[in-house]
């Protein structure tokens, strides 16, 4: 998935692996303010999940 096809939504439904965030929750900066953006690794990380969850779901359905 590219990162420009991410939406919003999908971007915080992974926790942030920078600033510590919950899934749902917006990232944070240092001074404990809310970043405007999401952090870079939290949308890398996003797609991530998004690809493994599709290939998981494609390899069970070759499974069968």
């Amino acid at each position: 998935m590219k990162l420009k096809d991410l939406t919003p939504e999908l971007v915080v439904s992974v926790p942030c692996p920078t600033c510590g965030a919950a899934s749902e929750r917006p990232c944070l900066l240092y001074s404990g303010e809310p970043h405007i953006d999401s952090h870079i690794e939290r949308k890398f990380y996003a797609a991530e999940t998004i690809e493994l969850r599709r290939w998981g779901d494609l390899e069970s359905l070759l499974q069968r």
